[in-house]
């Protein structure tokens, strides 16, 4: 159902926090939340299913990717600690390889949320395929959680759960397009990044959404219901992207949608003047 990046998916379908690195002159960017609340910073990692407890493992020892303190020879890397495969902390697993962020890398182990890759310490192998288990290798945010910072153009990649804390670049819905089967969605703090499409498929303008990646491609998780979609009375619903300054190609422009600020109650970040999504309230 998800398509060729299962696991990427399924970690990212958790996605709440996106924080926003700052330039280094001007210091390091907040932490913004998109859903929910933040939740462990990892240290105390839970086992669930069929898989052993990270923390309980002497050879694969719980770490922080903020003030990381492996075994010689090792990395402090995401993992996922249940059968659902969700990067729910940090464990020190070998160094199998010296791919620098930016390098192709491939993922070993017994499924895809392992940790274990062959790129070098402080960075990990990201948008991995299911089939291949080949991806790229990106590097670690620096700082801390709560202001973390990354370089210009990149943004720190965080769920609720403070993984995989990894900088990935931003993006602009129709300027600054994202590779591959990534889609650009926002965060709190006004930008956006490249991240996986766990939709599926199945997140369709109208159809109500919990995360920014479960809509389908051009479309965005709004924090609104939509009158006269599957969504109605839902607090957040996927809305076709739109321009401000073009024609109305919304879905529903027969019957009265129409392409509104996306930042109707924000203030808009410069560059994203012309980002709209398709609405009809009442």
């Amino acid at each position: 159902m998800l398509g060729p990046r299962l696991a990427s998916a399924l970690w990212l379908a958790a996605l709440s926090t996106l924080a926003a690195c700052a330039d280094p002159a001007s210091g390091p960017g907040d932490e913004a939340e998109l859903e929910g609340e933040a939740g462990d910073s990892g240290d105390d990692l839970q086992g669930t299913g069929g898989f052993i407890r990270l923390d309980s493992d002497p050879a694969r020892p719980a770490c922080n990717v903020w003030d990381p303190q492996c075994p010689q020879g090792h990395k402090c890397a995401p993992s996922a600690s249940g059968d659902d495969l969700v990067l729910d902390g940090f464990h020190c697993v070998p160094i199998m390889g010296e791919g620098l962020p930016g390098d192709p890398c491939e993922v070993f182990g017994e499924h895809l949320a392992s940790g274990l890759d062959d790129c070098e310490r402080g960075s990990w192998c990201h948008s991995v395929d299911d089939e291949s288990r080949q991806g790229t290798c990106l590097a670690h945010c620096s700082g801390s959680r709560l202001s973390p910072w990354c370089p210009l153009a990149t943004d720190c990649l965080l769920s609720s759960h403070g993984t995989p804390a990894v900088c990935v670049n931003d993006c602009h819905p129709w300027d600054r397009p994202c590779d591959g089967d990534l889609v650009c969605v926002p965060f709190a703090d006004g930008g956006w990044v490249c991240a996986h499409s766990a939709s599926g498929g199945a997140g369709p303008h109208g159809t109500p959404c919990q995360y920014a990646n479960t809509c389908d491609p051009g479309g965005v998780c709004a924090p609104l219901p939509i009158i006269g979609t599957t969504c109605d009375g839902s607090q957040n619903c996927c809305a076709q992207l739109c321009q401000l300054d073009g024609p109305n190609e919304c879905p529903g422009a027969a019957e009265g949608e129409v392409c509104s600020p996306y930042y109707s109650h924000l203030p808009t970040p410069p560059g994203y003047e012309d980002v709209g999504y398709c609405t009809r309230l009442p």
